[in-house]
């Protein structure tokens, strides 16, 4: 018989939720909280708001020089400098450092695995990416673990799918605009300026073109193989729509107000940038 387990964690100012479906139950639930602890570790490490946290330290040291990175934040910087180069600079995780400023004031030495800055006042906010990295993360644990049906959110705006429900092609995922997507082994990402506001009521998301917060209407839902992959160019889009997007993705724009929800638990939990996923529509079947 077809149980589900279903585990939430707080992490990266977010909820971070898990359904897993299988017939172990006691299985299922000690995959899915070593998933939780790999996200845990991932704000831990990648968090800016933590004095303690290595990309804190890296931000510290680097303007003075090379500063030794473990395995996971060098795989992490690696792939913000690809996503900078393939969009064009329109994705950069030192937006916000001031004019002049950009992912090419980065270095980053591959072999010796050392960050360091070009110039000081260099700031690194991973954001997004870091949500949908933790993910992707989190998926090859439960895949590792044997899990092959399940379904994880960062508060609903990041989402990884494995497999797919019984008798169902994917996942069924309402985007923003009202379409409805499948998801089976990809990620998807919904991106808008206004879905986190800061105090002064500006957007979260800075145009690197001119370092000033984004002033947009637009909404971007991407559907990519891997969650960081989708989280870089629904940001990218967001802020050049012009973009091509790359084979292997499926990008969706909308300029309507999406409202979100997750149904993981009793309770329903809105996210104004969110996808509404319908994780019921797992059938509960002997």
């Amino acid at each position: 018989m077809t149980e589900l387990v279903r585990l939430a964690v707080a992490a990266m100012a977010t909820r971070f939720e898990i359904v897993l479906a299988g017939d172990d139950p006691v299985k299922l639930r000690a995959a899915g909280e070593l998933a939780l602890s790999e996200i845990e570790s991932c704000d831990a490490a990648w968090n800016r708001f933590r004095t303690d946290s290595e990309v804190s330290r890296v931000v510290r040291l680097a303007p003075r020089g090379a500063v030794p990175v473990s395995l996971e934040f060098l795989e992490l910087i690696m792939a913000c400098e690809s996503g900078w180069s393939a969009t064009s600079g329109a994705f950069d995780v030192t937006a916000g450092s001031g004019l002049g400023t950009s992912m090419a004031d980065v270095l980053i030495n591959v072999d010796v695995r050392t960050v360091a800055f070009r110039r000081p006042n260099v700031r690194l906010d991973f954001g997004a990416i870091a949500k949908g990295f933790a993910l992707d993360r989190a998926a090859r644990v439960l895949r590792e673990s044997g899990v092959d049906c399940a379904l994880m959110h960062g508060g609903t705006s990041s989402v990884v799918a494995i497999g797919h429900p019984l008798g169902q092609p994917g996942f069924r995922v309402l985007v923003p605009g009202g379409a409805s997507v499948n998801l089976c082994d990809e990620a998807l990402s919904v991106s808008r300026a206004d879905s986190q506001m800061h105090i002064l009521g500006e957007s979260h998301v800075v145009d690197p073109r001119s370092q000033q917060p984004l002033v947009t209407s637009r909404g971007v839902a991407i559907i990519a193989p891997s969650g960081a992959t989708a989280e870089i160019w629904s940001t990218a889009l967001l802020v050049n729509q012009s973009l091509v997007v790359p084979p292997g993705l499926c990008a969706h724009m909308s300029d309507s107000h999406p409202v979100g929800r997750f149904d993981l638990s009793p309770n329903q939990h809105a996210s104004r940038s969110g996808a509404e996923i319908f994780a019921h529509d797992i059938p509960i079947a002997s």
